[in-house]
């Protein structure tokens, strides 16, 4: 569940990375860069974490298994 606290600290600083970008004058494409661009590769490196992790956790429990450890 950590990774989700880091998740949603990561979505909220590009947020108002954009916002201060916006406030800054910054132009549109910076803008969507930091809050759109981003945020879907925080989003999708959050996923592909999780994933590794599960993957890593059943070829543990599938080698314990094996060996005949509980």
């Amino acid at each position: 569940m950590a990774h989700f606290h880091v998740l949603g600290a990561v979505l909220v600083l590009l947020g108002l990375a954009g916002f201060t970008l916006y406030a800054l004058g910054a132009p549109v494409a910076a803008i969507d860069l930091v809050s759109g661009v981003l945020s879907g590769a925080a989003v999708f490196g959050s996923v592909a974490v999780a994933l590794l992790q599960e993957a890593r956790a059943a070829r543990e429990e599938a080698a314990r298994a094996a060996v005949g450890q509980p």
